[in-house]
């Protein structure tokens, strides 16, 4: 078996599983940081700034402050707004590898947050994102490499899991995302930009900025 971005022998991340050998064309940084697994023992956290938080027609706020407790979208807009990410690789009780992204954006009255849950779906060779508190809305996503070693994330197919069902989210009524994400070695910095739209009703959400990721162990250290 392939041994992962730490030199660890084990199991491989769910984004080396999606993206094969194309995985190792990626920015060592962003290997290191998609290569996680519950085997490793360790959280990504990062922190920095997005330059602009945008999108969303006024008619939609009231959709933006209802998923608001969710954590899946928020109404607030602005600029330099700073933002943590934590990430970690976790397994479940079947032994499925699932990997957390907890997002926190730092705006003057409230701390607002967009979460996810993601695993690997080997049967599609695609990535499953299930969003918020409750992970009820779920989307499939395909990723490939960016030619500078960054990667490129594009949404397809959604659905909404209701009591226990999988009830599949019309095209029109879909909310599209890209999200690219790369390292910049003169800033020593990671970049990311993520732009969710909708068919109907364009631009939803989207944002861009950058970031810094340390790693910390179960028992507190960091790297």
């Amino acid at each position: 078996m392939r041994k992962n971005p730490q030199g660890a022998i084990g199991v491989k991340s769910i984004y080396e599983q999606a993206l094969g050998e194309r995985f190792y064309r990626l920015h060592p940084k962003l290997q290191e940081k998609f290569g996680l697994t519950s085997e490793m023992n360790r959280t990504a956290i990062a922190s920095g700034v997005m330059e602009e938080i945008s999108g969303g027609h006024p008619l939609l706020r009231p959709c933006f402050i209802l998923g608001t407790p969710m954590h899946i979208v928020f109404p607030e807009r602005g600029k330099d707004i700073p933002f943590t990410l934590t990430n970690v690789a976790y397994r479940v009780a079947e032994g499925k590898e699932m990997f957390a992204w907890l997002r926190e954006f730092h705006f003057p009255k409230a701390v607002r947050r967009f979460d996810a849950v993601m695993w690997y779906d080997g049967r599609r060779n695609v990535i499953i994102d299930a969003f918020g508190t409750q992970q009820n809305f779920v989307s499939v996503l395909h990723m490939d490499v960016r030619e500078d070693g960054g990667i490129r994330i594009v949404s397809e197919r959604q659905w909404l899991r209701i009591f226990g069902l999988n009830v599949p989210i019309p095209k029109p009524f879909r909310g599209e995302a890209e999200i690219h994400e790369w390292y910049n070695d003169e800033a020593e910095a990671f970049s990311v930009h993520v732009h969710v739209r909708n068919p109907l009703a364009g631009t939803l959400f989207e944002y861009r900025g950058s970031f810094k990721t340390e790693y910390v162990t179960q028992g507190g250290e960091h790297h």
